[in-house]
């Protein structure tokens, strides 16, 4: 485990007002390696004790809306310290993960004695925080906090304040682990040697980010200390390196290199080689059908019109029967074939006995209804899985044909040992084909599962949130790494040409390798798998007609 400890103002915060996006990558990251993100805040608690001539320095609790003090349940505001919707959006950020936020001053600060939780306590300041111009307006704007002995209760908010404020400063987590009740100190590097104490973690793996002599201690506390540009000339002084300031992103960029140092690209997970495996096992059991003089399963392919894609999906799709001794029947009907006399041929199809799987090559021509089409193929002989009975048999978690490409994405899955469940799926894209069947059978695996779309609000939001995040979408390299959790499992379905005309996914591949922990390439990714489930299903469908 390693800590980063960082001030607050001029350092996390931009000039006190923002922070960069790129935070969440780099959260996602060290959650992901098991290390702690500190950030220590002094200056604020200097300032606000500055401004108020009242005896508060020792009962703070926290600063908020437009510089919120909170003092003995009273909310006092004042403007011009760190702007409300940055301290929000810091809250926001460190939520999801074990993150603290140490408040400690110069001269008066102490190491908290236990932690705060964000969902409990931080956010209810927001919910009941109005703006008031002076100390004399704050009568009717209380907010009434308890903050219990160390119990393992936690604070609440109650119908009235219960206890006065410990004489202590708080820090701030996301979980609910307590300190227990620690000596006082009076600066940032005391209280950063009490957290690495407490979590049992060496100097040696503490990194400190700071500007301001109020940093001094916490930077020479870490064997890994960093002034930013803008640092005063002492601070520049003691630690070992210098970066750019955080205007340019400068602590941004030296985390990302820190937390990527000697990381590994994502694993490929290979469908070419998976594929290769299940057709094998394919082959195996026809032969033993045909050793047993049995008849081997057959698969008719009905191609409308002359479209060259389709050609050569069919074709692959022949060569697929034939690598595993399948029967194949190809039929090619001219673009101007009637609706009627392409259901009369699905009819003979249906009734035919050594057919075991019926596939219509989609798109058809404009003419002929697709929906009608799919409907006509026997339910137990649609190998492509699009049938509405097998269709409702998949949502109601009932066996039958399930639509191929998302099943291969779960046999991909299961071939990496990925166990789905409690993970985080998003699938991008919501069509009947692959996105609604991919969701289903991820529900299925106890995943919990977010299908997005083109009108879905701040998608890469949504997608940085997946564990595993599956791209089906149709558009060339649209999901890059800002889209992508680190650590995530990706898998692309998309098949397009970029501006050099090669195959390309829907994921900027050479962007998302170094992030994801996994992920499928394009080509040799999801298309084999799409067709090696079809002999797979079509396999299936010869053993359902023969009992």
């Amino acid at each position: 485990m390693r800590i980063f400890a960082t001030d607050m103002d001029g350092t996390f915060l931009t000039e006190a007002k923002t922070f960069d996006d790129k935070f969440y990558d780099l959260f996602e990251l060290m959650k992901k390696n098991g290390d702690r993100f500190v950030v220590a805040s002094g200056g604020q608690y200097q300032r606000l004790c500055m401004r108020f001539d009242h005896s508060i320095r020792n009962d703070i609790i926290y600063v908020s809306e437009n510089g919120a003090l909170i003092r003995d349940g009273e909310i006092i505001i004042h403007k011009d310290v760190i702007p409300a919707e940055s301290w929000k959006k810091m809250i926001d950020l460190l939520a999801p993960y074990d993150c603290m936020i140490v408040v400690c001053g110069v001269e008066h600060g102490y190491i908290l004695r236990k932690f705060a939780h964000f969902d409990d306590v931080i956010r209810k300041f927001y919910n009941n925080i109005q703006y008031v111009e002076s100390y004399d307006d704050i009568t009717d704007e209380i907010l009434k906090l308890s903050f219990y002995e160390p119990d393992g209760k936690g604070p609440e908010v109650q119908d009235e304040v219960a206890h006065k404020v410990p004489d202590n400063i708080y820090c701030v987590t996301s979980g609910f682990t307590w300190f227990d009740i620690l000596a006082k100190t009076a600066n940032k590097g005391e209280a950063l040697k009490k957290v690495s104490v407490y979590l049992n973690v060496d100097r040696k793996n503490v990194y400190a980010f700071g500007d301001q002599m109020n940093d001094f201690e916490m930077l020479r506390y870490a064997k890994n200390s960093y002034a930013v540009a803008n640092s005063v000339a002492a601070i520049k002084a003691i630690c070992k390196f210098e970066i750019p300031s955080n205007d340019e992103n400068g602590v941004v960029k030296e985390l990302e290199k820190i937390l990527t140092a000697g990381q590994k690209e994502a694993t490929i997970i290979s469908g070419k080689e998976i594929s290769l495996k299940i057709k094998d096992q394919i082959k195996d059991e026809v032969a033993q059908l045909a050793a047993q003089n049995k008849r081997v399963p057959k698969l008719a392919v009905i191609l409308v019109g002359d479209n060259q894609a389709s050609k050569v999906y069919v074709r692959n799709k022949e060569r697929g029967c034939e690598y595993v001794n399948m029967e194949s029947l190809m039929i090619v009907k001219d673009a101007n074939i009637t609706q009627q006399d392409l259901l009369d041929e699905i009819t003979l199809l249906n009734q035919d006995p050594t057919v075991d799987g019926i596939l219509v090559q989609l798109p058809l021509p404009r003419h002929i209804d697709e929906s009608k089409v799919l409907r006509a193929i026997e339910p137990t002989k649609d190998v492509d899985g699009f049938h509405p009975d097998n269709i409702a048999r998949l949502f109601l978690g009932e066996d039958g044909l399930v639509p191929c490409t998302p099943k291969g994405m779960m046999v991909m899955l299961e071939q990496i040992d990925y166990d789905l469940t409690g993970k985080q799926v998003v699938v991008v894209g919501r069509s009947n084909i692959v996105g609604k069947p991919v969701a289903l059978l991820a529900l299925q695996n106890n995943a919990t599962v977010t299908i997005a779309h083109s009108r879905t609000k701040d998608l890469k939001a949504v997608c940085k949130q997946a564990d595993v995040l599956i791209g089906a979408i149709g558009k060339a390299k649209f999901l890059d790494d800002q889209y992508v959790k680190p650590g995530a499992v990706v898998l692309d379905v998309g098949i397009n040409r970029d501006e050099n005309n090669k195959l390309c996914g829907d994921f900027d591949f050479d962007k998302v390798k170094n992030i994801a922990s996994a992920i499928t390439p394009v080509p040799g990714g999801v298309g084999p798998m799409t067709i090696t489930m079809l002999l797979e299903n079509t396999l299936k469908a010869y053993r359902i007609h023969e009992g």
